[in-house]
C-alpha cells in the first residue's frame, strides 16, 4: 500500500499562518507606540529634574534671601533692577530668579506648566493653582513642579526638597 504524497500547503494553513503573523505585527506596533509615550514621560521627567536643580542652586546661591524667607512661595515678579549694574535686593532677586525660573519650566514643558518653592510638610499634594504649602516650622522647602503630558493627557508632577 503507498501513502499519498503530499503537495503542499493548504489555503487553510496558509490564511492561519497570515493571522498569526497578523497579530504578531499588531502586538509590535502597539508596543512601539507605548514605548514612545513611556519616552516622552521620561524626557518631560528629565527635564523636570534639571529644572528643580537648577532653582534649588539659584536658591543657595542667595543665602541672604533664603535667611529673609523670600523663598516661601515667593511673588515671581520682572524685576528690572535685577538687569542693571545697580542690581537688586536679596528679595527682588528672589522674586526674579522664580520669574525666570518658571519661564524657563514653561518653555520646555509646555505653557501649562509651573512651579513653586515653598516650606510644607507634606510634599506631594497640591496644584499648579493651589501648591498646598502648610508653612509647617522644621519643615523643608520644596520645589513642586506640574505639567501636562500632551501623549498621555495626564498631569505630572516632580517634588524635591531642599534643606539649606
Amino acid at each position: 500500500m503507498q501513502r499519498p504524497r503530499q503537495r503542499g500547503f493548504t489555503l487553510i494553513e496558509v490564511l492561519v499562518a497570515i493571522l498569526v503573523l497578523a497579530f504578531g505585527l499588531l502586538a509590535l506596533a502597539g508596543l512601539q507606540l507605548q514605548m514612545l509615550r513611556f519616552s516622552q514621560s521620561a524626557t518631560l521627567r528629565t527635564i523636570a529634574t534639571a529644572e528643580a536643580a537648577s532653582l534649588a542652586d539659584h536658591v543657595l546661591s542667595n543665602r541672604a534671601g533664603l535667611a529673609a524667607n523670600s523663598y516661601n512661595l515667593p511673588v515671581a515678579t520682572a524685576k528690572t533692577a535685577c538687569m542693571t549694574t545697580a542690581g537688586c535686593s536679596s528679595a527682588d532677586l528672589a522674586s526674579m530668579g522664580v520669574y525666570m525660573w518658571n519661564q524657563s519650566v514653561a518653555e520646555l514643558l509646555g505653557q501649562n506648566a509651573g512651579g513653586t518653592i515653598c516650606i510644607d510638610s507634606t510634599p506631594n499634594d497640591g496644584t499648579l493653582a493651589a501648591p498646598a504649602c502648610d508653612n509647617v516650622a522644621g519643615a523643608p522647602y520644596v520645589i513642586k513642579i506640574w505639567w501636562k503630558d500632551e501623549r498621555s493627557g495626564a498631569v505630572g508632577q516632580f517634588v524635591t526638597s531642599l534643606q539649606p
